[in-house]
């Protein structure tokens, strides 16, 4: 199997040797820039990545001769493993990469993002990356770059403001930005930190023409997010549900026909408490 099949994958469908072929083609100087910039990425998936691969991302990221866009790349597809690891604690016998090389990407991170010769591109991507797993460095970073006037920085920041607890008021204030992408991210980040009943009204009927309030697609992202099993798959959601919902009936049609269409696992509990829901109305 080569990089063109595996690419047509989902992971769990991944040979035992993917890892190699990712890192075969990330390293090829000579291949593609697209499936470079690709293999780089999908090494950072927690199905191939181990402290050997994570070692080669370091490298790369670290590698001043390689062009800005591949470390950039390096430090994003460091992120998942450190998440991953924050969920489960080390607490797995067989957990993909060891503490001492968790400990070694943060530090790596770190250094990097505040190396002010680094370029600002791969700063920015590394403390994205690096506040998947929370610091105690990381907040002020995020104070730090929130400050900045280009829309880079500020987006990074706002991103980094949903896993860092402390910015609720900038997240509201970002809510109200000229800046469409700025309240995007901010409605994300905000999501992030939502438990419990939707911070948004669906009874409430929305403007689609008011700038200030979340456009549909952002709903409909957001929701998938909330629901177990559908991470990652927000890009699916935006091309197959794209387009405009003009009424709240609108959004729930297209939002259960999503979750019928990608078949969420539902846990055994919101399963039975549907089921009582049903009995009891009849």
């Amino acid at each position: 199997m080569n990089f063109n099949d595996l690419k047509r994958l989902p992971p769990w469908e991944w040979p035992k040797d993917a890892g190699e072929i990712f890192l075969r083609v990330a390293m090829d100087k000579n291949g593609l820039e697209e499936d470079r910039l690709l293999a780089v990425e999908l090494a950072g998936d927690c199905m191939v990545i181990d402290d050997a691969m994570a070692l080669e991302l370091l490298h790369l990221l670290r590698n001043r001769k390689e062009p800005e866009k591949f470390r950039a790349k390096a430090a994003t597809s460091l992120g998942p493993i450190l998440e991953y690891v924050e969920i489960l604690d080390f607490e797995e016998s067989e957990m993909a990469i060891s503490k001492s090389m968790f400990d070694r990407i943060q530090e790596a991170l770190r250094d990097l993002h505040e190396d002010v010769k680094v370029p600002r591109e791969v700063r920015r991507r590394c403390l994205e990356a690096s506040v998947r797993s929370p610091q105690d460095w990381h907040a002020e970073a995020i104070r730090v770059i929130h400050l900045s006037r280009e829309e880079d920085d500020r987006l990074t920041a706002i991103f980094c403001m949903g896993y860092i607890d402390g910015f609720q008021d900038e997240l509201d204030k970002a809510m109200e930005d000229e800046n469409s992408s700025i309240r995007s991210e901010a409605l994300k980040a905000l999501a992030n930190w939502q438990e419990g009943e939707p911070w948004f009204d669906l009874d409430d009927p929305m403007d689609p023409d008011d700038p200030a309030e979340p456009g549909m697609e952002d709903l409909l992202l957001l929701s998938g997010m909330k629901v177990p099993g559908l991470s990652g798959k927000g890009n699916l959601w935006q091309k197959s549900l794209g387009g405009s919902y003009e009424t709240n009936d609108e959004i729930l049609n297209a939002l259960f026909k999503t979750l019928t269409d990608v078949a969420v696992p539902w846990d055994d509990e919101f399963m039975d408490d549907d089921m009582d829901d049903e009995d009891d109305g009849q």
